[in-house]
């Protein structure tokens, strides 16, 4: 039998590697080191429609990622509170109601760019809400609200609307909020003073527009926004990935 070479040994590990992960999303548990003949068995006696029936009843355990899927109904993951992680990257729209009364283990992310009316209403993530692409304006009432678990809100966005949400539209009334963080190329406009609550702490944007900021409507009359606006240069929130390099540097400890 002839030698296997290192690039077809490596595309055998990612196949195994992707097998156990899959497995584990689904429930299943699986040692990291578990081989193919121990893998075989596990794989038959998967149920084909277990995920469907699970997401159906409300009982689905572990992480939804899926990088095919392009379109969510409305309330898709609501009531699901065994999911950990939904990651569904190519999704651009998020319905009303897609994520109520559901708290992430460890964090969500989306480069969806507008949202349904309560689309992540009494929301929660321990490690924070992640968006990219996203539109400022696009977002209905009360797209994102009652997020009283979520720590960190990072939103990229794709531009920078000329029109502010109101008040009733993207404010985030979660008590655990302390950290927002604002990538774009202009202020970000909020239509009231009440947009920004008490207990954000910090709010990273843009080094070179931090004084834009300090001037700008609504943003220039909140409480005590000079201490509150930071760079985002220089910062742990500076990298696009951070919540994945955290994830990993608590792996390694």
């Amino acid at each position: 039998m002839g030698q296997i070479s290192d690039d077809r040994l490596l595309k055998i590990e990612r196949v195994r590697s992707a097998i156990i992960s899959f497995l584990k999303r689904i429930g299943y548990e699986v040692e990291d080191e578990a081989d193919f003949e121990e893998l075989l068995p596990i794989i038959n006696g998967v149920d084909k429609n277990a995920l469907l029936r699970s997401f159906l009843d409300g009982t689905f355990v572990g992480e939804y990622i899926d990088d095919e899927i392009t379109t969510l109904r409305g309330g898709a993951f609501s009531y699901i509170y065994g999911l950990a992680k939904i990651e569904i990257p190519r999704v651009t729209y998020l319905p009303g109601a897609f994520a109520n009364n559901i708290y992430l283990n460890t964090f969500f992310v989306s480069n969806a760019t507008s949202f349904g009316g309560q689309a992540m209403c009494y929301f929660g993530s321990k490690k924070g809400v992640i968006l990219r692409k996203w539109l400022w304006a696009n977002t209905y009432q009360n797209g994102i609200s009652y997020n009283y678990s979520t720590p960190v809100l990072d939103l990229q966005f794709k531009g920078v609307s000329t029109t502010a949400p109101t008040t009733d539209q993207c404010i985030i009334y979660g008590t655990g909020l302390s950290t927002v963080i604002l990538r774009s190329n202009g202020v970000c406009r909020i239509g009231s003073v009440s947009t920004i609550r008490s207990n954000i702490q910090e709010i990273y944007v843009p080094q070179s527009l931090i004084n834009e900021y300090l001037t700008a409507t609504n943003w220039s009359a909140v409480e005590n926004i000079a201490n509150r606006l930071k760079p985002i240069e220089g910062s742990k929130y500076e990298s696009l990935t951070w919540y994945e390099e955290e994830e990993n540097q608590n792996g390694s400890n």
